[in-house]
């Protein structure tokens, strides 16, 4: 039996940074279930702080980097971006790339790294 439970309805009532914080404690857990630390996540908590598109980062450090892989996030660092609204194509292609059309430069290093990228957005229901 869980703890708490959480649906659809409560999560679509969350503020951008509720959500934000939401994903970035979610994430520290993570990776202290594989022997990580929650320095392994780092977010400011100021949704709208320039953040060169990345509003939680995940660098997992622990000793168990076997099991954290098979785990839900099968990447040892991941940016993620939370967004309540909906994500359209054109949406996420803004997100991803600068000005002059180019992808960002944390997200382009981390796919040089085998990095994830992930984008959170409450209103879009896969």
């Amino acid at each position: 039996m869980p703890i708490f439970e959480i649906n659809k309805d409560d999560l679509l009532q969350l503020t951008d940074e509720l959500l934000e914080e939401l994903i970035a404690r979610l994430a520290e857990a993570e990776t202290v279930k594989y022997g990580g630390n929650t320095s392994d996540v780092e977010w400011s908590g100021h949704i709208k702080a320039p953040d060169d598109g990345i509003d939680i980062r995940m660098k997992f450090s622990g000793s168990n980097l076997e099991g954290f892989l098979k785990g839900f996030l099968k990447r040892k660092d991941i940016i993620f971006q939370s967004k309540i609204e909906k994500m359209s194509a054109e949406k996420i292609k803004k997100e991803m790339t600068e000005r002059n059309g180019k992808l960002n430069n944390a997200i382009s290093e981390l796919a040089k790294n085998k990095g994830g990228y992930i984008i959170v957005s409450l209103k879009d229901d896969c």
